[in-house]
């Protein structure tokens, strides 16, 4: 019974682990030079550790594209694996969307 009862305990303790592994987290930033409701809608599915894959539109933004970036990533992680547009970015979701200070 002592048996059982520990194979029982690894088996949920495994599936609760499992359960907190980062996964992949796909966030579109085409349109304007703003956060819009698809971002948003995007970033809430993510949670913290993830790993973000952040598409971006065309040259006009890279600026906002690159800070919005900042402000959603942990800093260290941030790549971009190609140099063509639209560009792509690739990071670890720090979980939070930092304020600006103006």
């Amino acid at each position: 019974m002592k048996k059982l009862l520990f194979i029982l305990c690894i088996l949920i303790c495994s599936q609760l682990s499992l359960a907190d592994e980062p996964k992949l987290c796909e966030v579109q930033m085409l349109g304007k030079n703003e956060l819009t409701e698809s971002f948003f809608k995007d970033i809430k599915k993510c949670e913290m550790g993830d790993t973000l894959v952040v598409y971006s539109g065309n040259k006009s933004k890279r600026n906002f594209v690159s800070e919005t970036v900042a402000r959603i990533c942990k800093p260290e992680t941030i790549s971009i694996p190609f140099t063509s547009t639209p560009k792509i970015y690739i990071c670890i979701y720090s979980g939070k969307i930092l304020e600006k200070r103006i």
